[in-house]
């Protein structure tokens, strides 16, 4: 082989090599957004997707009206593969008497305007229905029930998959849940629960993470 074939060659190769080195396989980046709840068990969902995912949280997101502020800003920072979402328990909150912070229309109007910003970035959306409270928390079992039916209608229209973290804590909700606040055990300002079917911020990590990874599969397949 002529010796200007071969170095043209080698060249070919060295720069196969650099281009492997310069892209290394990326593993897929996951957006949590969602409230204190969300941040109470994204660590367990960073730990059960450990070295497969890039687990990454919002930080409290409040209410849909803040969310609308806050979306763009969160979604910029992309790309992302799948944005596992909710708002709700910030929306439902009695302010005046029983009126709630976010009407329910406005609620609607919110999340749809804000699935609609989420498909721009092309991700695979999951929403997160709205954890139960307890009688003593401050907020209505009953609204939660209403924003969650609500949000179920947006996101069949839209064809979001849902992760029904309601389904999840309504039935063990007295045992996993504080009695005096919203927040599942662990909580800062309580002990840790001994019992492992007690911790309900891992058993909801855990239902966050697996509906992550079937979306995944689901992408990947695609």
């Amino acid at each position: 082989m002529p010796t200007r074939t071969l170095a043209v060659l080698a060249a070919v190769l060295t720069a196969c090599v650099v281009s492997a080195a310069a892209e290394p396989s990326r593993q897929p980046r996951v957006l949590l957004i969602g409230d204190s709840i969300a941040g109470y068990y994204r660590p367990y969902v960073a730990d059960f997707l450990k070295d497969r995912v890039n687990v990454d949280y919002s930080g409290n997101i409040g209410d849909t009206r803040n969310g609308l502020e806050r979306i763009d800003g969160l979604i910029a920072k992309g790309p992302w593969d799948v944005i596992h979402f909710n708002w709700g328990l910030h929306d439902v909150k009695p302010v005046t008497g029983r009126r709630n912070n976010v009407p329910l229309e406005d609620y609607v109007k919110n999340l749809r305007e804000l699935v609609k910003r989420m498909k721009a970035t092309k991700a695979r959306l999951i929403f997160a229905t709205t954890t139960p409270v307890g009688p003593r928390a401050a907020r209505r079992n009953e609204d939660v029930v209403r924003y969650n039916a609500a949000a179920l209608e947006v996101m069949k229209e839209e064809k979001i998959a849902v992760d029904d973290l309601y389904a999840v804590a309504a039935p063990i909700r007295e045992k996993i849940q504080h009695t005096d606040n919203v927040h599942f055990k662990p909580y800062y300002k309580h002990p840790e629960p001994e019992n492992e079917d007690e911790k309900g911020s891992k058993i909801l990590g855990k239902a966050v993470a697996e509906s992550i990874w079937e979306a995944l599969k689901v992408g990947a397949k695609k």
